[in-house]
């Protein structure tokens, strides 16, 4: 169940390739896998959007703020990921 648990964040995160994936849990768990990525995806998106938007911040701290985002992106998708693994 832990290998399983992190093939998927690392197939999520870019580690694995989605045929490995594909071959070790079938097209189902890939399928679920790329939904989870596009909704990430998507968070980002808006996420950045607002930033971008945002009246009162000014370009260095909008900039500063994507920059953090960015780097903790890995830590977001973990967390995400395990809030739907582990729900309590």
């Amino acid at each position: 169940m832990q290998r399983a648990h992190n093939d998927a964040f690392d197939y999520l995160t870019g580690t694995i390739q989605r045929s490995d994936f594909v071959s070790g849990y079938g097209e189902k768990a890939a399928k679920a896998a790329d939904d989870m990525r596009m909704q990430v995806d998507d968070l980002s998106k808006n996420f950045r959007s607002s930033i971008d938007s945002a009246p009162n911040l000014d370009n260095a701290a909008k900039e500063a703020l994507k920059s953090q985002f960015d780097t903790n992106q890995g830590s977001y998708i973990r967390r995400i990921y395990e809030l739907h693994t582990k729900p309590d």
